[in-house]
Formats: structure tokens, C-alpha cells, sequence
């Protein structure tokens, strides 16, 4: 088995945050965040097979 890399980053100091980080951060499921994503209101990377949410798109989501 493999291990999970695991951020000591704080997900809101971090420029990227996982789907996961980002769900919980929205309180919204991972199939929402993939809409929003598709549909332009979070702003996301692939890296490798990871998908990476920009911190900045989801603070401008909540209005911060």
C-alpha cells in the first residue's frame, strides 16, 4: 500500500487546495465541486491524476 501524501499546509493559507480540502471548506459534495468546476466557478489544475482547486477561486466563491 502506498501512503497519502498529507499538507501540513493550512487549506486556507494554501494557493491549492485538494477536492476534498475544498468540499469540506464549501460544505458542498465532491459532484458539486466537479459542476462548479466544469461550469466556471472554481478554478482548477490537473496535476497528474489530482485535481487541484485555486484557494483564490474559492475565497471569491464565498465572497471573502
Amino acid at each position: 500500500m502506498g501512503s497519502r501524501h498529507v499538507s501540513k499546509t493550512s487549506p486556507k493559507t494554501a494557493l491549492l487546495v485538494t477536492v476534498d480540502e475544498a468540499e469540506h471548506l464549501l460544505r458542498v459534495s465532491k459532484r458539486t465541486i466537479s459542476n462548479w468546476c466544469a461550469d466556471g466557478r472554481l478554478d482548477a489544475i490537473k496535476i497528474g491524476n489530482c485535481k487541484r482547486i485555486k484557494m483564490a477561486s474559492i475565497k471569491k466563491l464565498i465572497g471573502e
